[in-house]
């Protein structure tokens, strides 16, 4: 999760300069070169990549869904947090027809990045 948002981050710096100079393309290709690297050997590795807190999640979610018309919520501190475990959560093959997952900001937060429109949509499905 975690690796694919540092990808995307690094892909978009560089892409969204209009003319980037010299020594951005040398520093976009070098660490690019070395991203991949990393994420070849971690492939090569063959080591399971896995989280216990969200493993336990998954297991706490899989027992709360056996109650039909059940609800849950999962609070954390950081949007960033907030949209990696929905994906984490839309993705895992356990979870799939059982749960759907969304995300919403506080209304106090400083970087409300949803339309409050959007929030009430999710707000009123949670509801139903």
């Amino acid at each position: 999760m975690v690796l694919s948002d540092l990808k995307d981050q690094f892909e978009m710096m560089y892409k969204g300069r209009e003319h980037p100079i010299n020594i951005d393309t040398l520093i976009y290709n070098h660490c690019h070169d070395i991203f991949e690297k990393k994420l070849k050997e971690i492939e090569d590795s063959e080591q399971i990549l896995t989280n216990s807190k969200l493993e336990k999640l998954v297991e706490l979610l899989k027992n709360h869904a056996k109650n039909t018309n059940s609800r849950a919520l999962i609070l954390v501190e950081k949007i960033f947090y907030a949209k990696k475990i929905c994906e984490f959560l839309e993705n895992h093959s356990d979870l799939k027809n059982i749960i759907k997952p969304c995300w919403l900001v506080s209304q106090n937060s400083a970087s409300n990045v949803k339309l409050n429109r959007s929030q009430n949509t999710i707000l009123e499905e949670f509801q139903t």
